[in-house]
């Protein structure tokens, strides 16, 4: 091979590695987006009667068998051990009633339904909103709006804010977006990327919204949701800990006892900095995991800020 042959190949095989890069940073290779028009996010609000609130079941929390999570990179011994430790003891599940002031303003229930009529009514889990401009935007967990075995978004979504025991501002819903990674390549979940950042009508008043940061900063937090075996799903509660360990693009919560309904609730550090979420919880193992928020959030969070509508 001549030197100037050798030269032509280098500069061709640079060029494709930039076109790869760049073919990767595509938004259609990083996200999902929902894109819901007015006419069918009004249809949503039609859809959400006194009813169908009241027989909306909470989305049941993932759980992974023990055996799983040590295949993920969890040291599930080492998870045990923190959460059996003084460290982390078990402490009380605290009620919010009545609450209209920041940050319990900013929280409320995600609503949606199932893609088949047969898999149940509609089911429910927690949100909060993380920005207010002209619209807003609701954090919540990947799995409440995005169905991976199917491959599709669920349907006929609505925000309830501050609600409590059946009443709330309800609110439309345009967007909806998760990470592509979401899923793995088994159609299964990614809980390391299960997030998911919502559009929705903006807040009213001037009530400032929580935060987005990483979890480095904070030992200690509380978390936040609607969970059904406390106050049946129909209470903002919420439960303060700190952290376990971090592995795998996850992060423990040692002794949280929060279930179903709870799912999507921020995890809160000083500030009001949301650095997680309720995602899932690992067989056998006493707590909550989230995904350990990292720039692929902040990311998602942008990017469905710029299509909004």
């Amino acid at each position: 091979m001549n030197l100037v042959f050798a030269v032509l190949l280098a500069l061709v095989a640079c060029a494709c590695a930039n076109v790869v890069k760049e073919d990767a940073q595509k938004p259609e290779k990083l996200y999902r987006l929902k894109k819901i028009s007015p006419a069918e996010s009004k249809k949503a609000l039609a859809y959400w009667t006194p009813e169908r609130v009241k027989a909306a079941v909470a989305r049941p929390m993932p759980e992974i068998s023990q055996v799983e999570a040590k295949r993920q990179g969890i040291d599930v011994n080492a998870a045990m051990k923190l959460a059996s430790s003084k460290l982390h003891p078990l402490r009380a599940v605290i009620p919010h009633e009545n609450n209209t002031e920041f940050p319990y303003n900013v929280m409320g229930k995600v609503l949606s339904t199932y893609n088949d009529p047969t898999e149940g009514p509609g089911a429910t889990c927690s949100g909060q909103y993380v920005y207010n401009n002209s619209f807003a935007i609701v954090l919540s967990a990947g799995h409440c709006t995005y169905n991976c075995s199917a491959g599709w978004f669920f349907d006929n979504f609505a925000f309830y804010q501050e609600y409590e025991n059946g009443k709330y501002q309800l609110k439309a819903i345009q967007n909806v977006g998760v990470l592509i990674a979401l899923c793995d390549a088994n159609s299964n979940y990614d809980y390391a990327n299960d997030f998911t950042f919502i559009q929705a009508d903006a807040i009213v008043g001037k009530s400032p919204t929580i935060g987005i940061d990483f979890h480095e900063n904070y030992k200690q937090f509380v978390s936040y949701g609607y969970p059904i075996n406390y106050g049946k799903g129909q209470i903002l509660e919420s439960y303060s800990g700190g952290k376990g360990i971090i592995q795998a693009g996850k992060v423990q919560m040692p002794n949280n006892p929060m279930d179903a309904g709870s799912d999507g609730g921020a995890w809160l550090a000083v500030g009001n900095k949301a650095i997680g979420v309720n995602a899932y919880r690992v067989a056998g193992v006493p707590g909550v995991w989230s995904p350990e928020f990292n720039n692929a959030t902040v990311s998602l969070l942008e990017y469905v800020i710029s299509q909004g509508q």
